[in-house]
């Protein structure tokens, strides 16, 4: 009974845990596809003074950089422009301009990593945050091609942290579980006794 009763508390606290860990995201940016001649991709960052309201909240300016994007084909092939393949020329308000691929051939579907320079966030509402370093954003279209104005949001993975009170009271629980445990093997073992005189009495 008290293994059972341990795996329940063990159960209980990971439910607890996972809400309180919970991690978010905060939109940083976005990558556009537009069709000029051929593809073309550029990333719109919008952090720092191009940050809008509740939609791009981040006030803190976050540069890119490793980016690498692959592009795959309707013919199912791909391309991929690595951190040193200059596909993205920096436009000076840590947004990118892409250069127009070199191929009429449809494009599918997008991939693009990165990393975010500055992890320790404020935004517009006055809270800070701090997220994953790393991020991917997949650039898709229902129909399966590309179309001209498709888009992804460039998304930071938040890392959550327990509120104290909540640390607090967790780690009263489980100093409690020890005291709880031995008062009633106490109990158990006093019943046990107390039942087995009851017992020979009758006898």
């Amino acid at each position: 009974m008290r293994k059972h009763s341990r795996v329940l508390v063990v159960f209980a606290l990971g439910a607890v845990l996972s809400q309180i860990m919970l991690a978010g995201t905060v939109n940083i940016g976005f990558l556009d596809f537009s069709i000029p001649s051929t593809g073309q991709f550029d990333i719109y960052n919008q952090t720092g003074s191009n940050s809008v309201d509740a939609l791009f909240p981040v006030t803190t300016p976050v540069p890119l950089s490793d980016l690498s994007l692959t592009v795959n084909f309707s013919n199912f092939t791909a391309e991929t422009f690595g951190p040193d393949s200059a596909y993205f020329t920096p436009t000076g308000d840590l947004s990118f301009i892409g250069q127009p691929l070199a191929t009429s051939l449809s494009v599918s579907s997008a991939i693009l990593t990165g990393t975010f320079d500055e992890t320790s966030l404020m935004l517009d509402d006055g809270s800070a945050v701090t997220v994953q370093p790393d991020f991917t954003a997949i650039l898709e279209d229902p129909s399966g091609t590309l179309q001209d104005g498709d888009y992804a949001l460039i998304e930071a993975s938040t890392i959550a942290t327990p509120e104290p009170p909540m640390v607090v009271l967790m780690a009263c629980f489980l100093c409690g579980l020890p005291i709880y445990d031995r008062r009633r093997s106490r109990a158990t073992r006093t019943n046990g006794t107390a039942e087995t005189f009851m017992i020979r009495d009758r006898v």
